[in-house]
């Protein structure tokens, strides 16, 4: 007799052909619906949701899996036969390779639901043997473990991107501020300045921070304390920045910022803005007396991108800064003739 859903209760007088059933159809419950509970992502806000969709744009590469998918699925229904519940299989293994976990359960459970519903009328044109029940208890079975390649290639893929992402995380961002390291500022900043800037453009500048004294600190408080001072310093900075602002350690106490679309006096104008907000710090460590730090900032601006890249601001925003430091420490230098003038010396 056709069954009528994922879960059907045939009576039997063999009570283990009707354990066999019973437990075949748990199981392929359980597998095809359990890991889609498991793996639903929270719902997001309505405007965060509707700008997901506004930025979704679909390619070739993201459709053909679940296109290849319903082709064989209907393939399979289409010629039936026991052999045809595994046609989908390589198109389901191909979604587990493209897609994130949750939509590979989703597709898995719809393409089950497909298939069971096609069993269920009776299309995939079993051979009929005296006692039915085999024919769906085997089927169940097999859609059961249909089901656990796709999922299994998919747990794994999952595992792999997070730690893929934990590792390329680990190389952009510096361990102790989390902001950017050294090669990955460079790296997106000399990117930043490579791209086409159509229309109207304020210009780009570029600002080099040392904390003063710093050594003085490590040396009085110890290098934990350093550290916090450190952290305590970007998170200052990084407060007073744009969304599109570069900010990355270039090494030890030494700061590096890009600040894209900006005119002279605007960079200026927030280079004096962080100076304020680390002389406003009071960093507390241990029981002792909070720790009061100063930042010296150089800076060099250009009205268009630079023809040299990045590698042409960084000495000139170095050497305001050493002017910064050489006339007082806790100040701003805006690169004039004489810091060019040193640049080129060096």
């Amino acid at each position: 007799m056709p069954c009528s859903g994922l879960v059907l209760l045939v009576p039997s007088s063999l009570p283990r052909v009707g354990f066999a059933y019973w437990f075949t159809t748990e199981l392929a419950n359980y597998v095809v619906i359990l890991p889609v509970l498991l793996t639903l992502p929270e719902i997001p806000a309505r405007g965060v949701m509707l700008d997901r969709l506004a930025r979704f744009r679909p390619s070739l590469a993201t459709i053909m899996p679940v296109v290849a998918l319903g082709l064989s699925v209907v393939g399979s229904i289409v010629i039936g036969g026991p052999g045809a519940i595994a046609f989908p299989v390589p198109a389901l293994l191909w979604c587990s390779l493209t897609y994130g976990l949750f939509p590979v359960t989703l597709l898995v459970l719809l393409s089950s639901l497909a298939m069971l519903g096609a069993e269920t009328a009776d299309l995939f044109r079993f051979v009929h043997v005296e006692d039915l029940i085999d024919s769906a208890t085997s089927f169940r079975l097999g859609l059961t473990l249909l089901a656990l390649g796709p999922l299994t290639v998919a747990t794994i893929t999952a595992v792999h991107r997070k730690l893929m992402l934990r590792l390329d995380r680990a190389v952009r961002m510096d361990g102790l501020t989390d902001i950017l390291a050294r090669r990955a500022y460079l790296d997106q900043s000399a990117a930043l300045l490579s791209r086409p800037r159509p229309g109207f453009w304020s210009g780009v500048a570029v600002l080099m921070i040392d904390v003063d004294h710093f050594k003085q600190v490590n040396d009085r408080y110890g290098h934990a304390s350093g550290d916090a001072v450190l952290v305590a310093v970007t998170d200052a900075i990084s407060g007073q920045l744009r969304r599109n602002d570069l900010f990355g350690r270039i090494g030890g106490e030494e700061f590096a910022i890009t600040l894209p679309d900006i005119a002279s006096a605007d960079a200026v104008t927030l280079a004096e803005r962080l100076r304020h907000a680390v002389e406003r710090l009071s960093v507390k460590v241990g029981e002792g007396q909070p720790i009061r730090v100063s930042v010296s900032i150089g800076v060099v601006h250009r009205s268009r991108p630079p023809a040299g890249g990045l590698i042409e601001l960084l000495p000139l925003a170095d050497a305001a800064l050493y002017e910064a430091k050489a006339t007082g420490r806790n100040r701003i230098v805006l690169c004039s003739s004489s810091c060019r003038a040193m640049a080129a010396a060096e």
